[in-house]
């Protein structure tokens, strides 16, 4: 198992970017996790990129 590389804000915006995804959506998904879950931005963030590198994201982009 590889040692833990805490995602960033830029990282995610990247994804968004690479796999034409709305930006806006993301920042929607992240203060959710923030501000109704009360997770940490960090913990956020990790698993908005997670989800992208999963293909949760696209799956999603695929059903809508």
């Amino acid at each position: 198992m590889g040692r833990y590389q805490p995602r960033t804000y830029e990282q995610v915006m990247q994804y968004c970017e690479d796999t034409q995804t709305s930006k806006d959506g993301i920042l929607r998904l992240l203060r959710y996790y923030t501000d109704t879950l009360g997770w940490g931005m960090q913990a956020s963030l990790d698993y908005v990129a997670e989800l992208f590198e999963n293909g949760t994201i696209q799956q999603i982009k695929e059903i809508r």
